[in-house]
């Protein structure tokens, strides 16, 4: 048996890498995933890949952390763009500039109810 020990260094500070966008059809049904670079690792974000990308839509904003200006942060907005009731499942890819962490997956589950149904519990 090989052991290993040692201390491990976080890259980047992300609010989820999963998200659930549970709902009735016609609700808004939508989460911001905030994503930070430790400062001994910076790195920009790059591109947003889905894919899917038939369910739900995505807007990356470039942020800057409050407590300290110099600290660039990123908000990946995620949208349910589903009208039809249903279950879906796909995942969000962010590239970065960075070779110690090169892409980024948030991981994203919908999941829209009828709305009719809704009404007859």
């Amino acid at each position: 048996m090989l052991k290993i020990r040692g201390r491990v260094d976080k890259i980047a500070l992300i609010s989820t890498q999963n998200v659930r966008l549970y709902g009735f059809a016609g609700e808004e049904l939508n989460q911001v995933v905030t994503i930070t670079p430790v400062k001994k690792y910076k790195f920009k974000i790059l591109t947003t890949k889905i894919t899917n990308g038939e369910n739900i839509k995505v807007e990356l904003e470039k942020k800057q952390k409050q407590e300290d200006s110099s600290k660039p942060a990123w908000e990946l907005h995620i949208k349910n763009i589903k009208k039809t009731p249903g279950r879906y499942y796909d995942t969000i890819y962010l590239s970065t500039d960075s070779k110690l962490l090169p892409t980024i997956s948030i991981r994203v589950f919908g999941n829209v109810k009828d709305k009719d149904l809704s009404k007859s519990s």
